[in-house]
């Protein structure tokens, strides 16, 4: 499913229409208002299936959130962006972010 973001921001780069990227950030907000406290902790479901959402991790859905930042620089898409360590580097939150993944790489 998170590959369709490559054929919603085609379209939307082809196009410039907003229209395309919206149906992709709607799904994100809908996966993530389905969010429970579990064991004390916020989780987001990531699969959703004939019982309902589960497979519950700690961080929201993050398919397509800093791709969809990127295109429109909207502050509403940045804003499902802030968890991403990219978006947090670039907002100066986590300087050391390209230095520990640089060296993860190695």
């Amino acid at each position: 499913m998170y590959r369709a973001i490559i054929g919603f921001g085609n379209a939307y780069l082809l196009t410039g229409d907003r229209r395309f990227i919206d149906p992709w950030t709607r799904v994100i907000d809908i996966v993530n208002s389905n969010a429970r406290v579990i064991e004390g902790e916020k989780r987001s479901p990531y699969i959703h299936g004939d019982n309902g959402w589960y497979d519950f991790k700690p961080e929201p859905v993050p398919w397509g959130t800093l791709e969809s930042w990127f295109w429109t620089m909207d502050d509403k898409d940045k804003a499902r962006a802030e968890n991403h360590p990219w978006a947090s580097y670039l907002e100066g939150r986590d300087p050391g972010y390209p230095t520990r993944e640089l060296a993860q790489d190695f």
